[in-house]
């Protein structure tokens, strides 16, 4: 439930990087790997949080993050939760023999949202009218 909020996260980030990059001599280079799995937390303090993974989940975002270059890649996980919430449009990518996935288009439902809600009340008025 959280895949929405990470993708936005991240293409902050990434912009807050390439205004980076635009702005000075001195240019980062940057991965952004995204995964889905589980982890094990525990807040110790106010401001501190442990964690630790369970299979692989942090090495394949890591792994996704070093071939990157700049781009948000996406793991099969993230992609099928991206895809099964309507988050966003992607596309597949073979890059150093690791299936990810490009993030293309993010979809805004509440932009939607106000034409789907007029689009239906002119429907059920339409309606409405005929039957009298």
């Amino acid at each position: 439930k959280n895949m929405k909020t990470a993708i936005e996260l991240s293409q902050q980030i990434k912009s807050v990087l390439d205004k980076h990059n635009k702005m000075f001599n001195q240019k980062i280079n940057y991965g952004i790997g995204i995964n889905s799995g589980n982890l094990i937390s525990k807040q110790e303090e106010k401001n501190l949080l442990r964690f630790m993974s369970f299979g692989a989940t942090i090495t394949d975002a890591k792994k996704m993050a070093l071939i990157s270059e700049g781009e948000i890649l996406l793991s099969e996980a993230s992609n099928l939760k991206t895809r099964t919430q309507s988050i966003a449009k992607t596309e597949k990518q073979n890059i150093s023999g690791i299936d990810c996935y490009i993030i293309k288009e993010l979809k805004n439902k509440e932009d939607h949202s106000k034409f789907i809600h007029s689009f239906v009340r002119r429907m059920e008025e339409e309606n409405r009218k005929k039957k009298e």
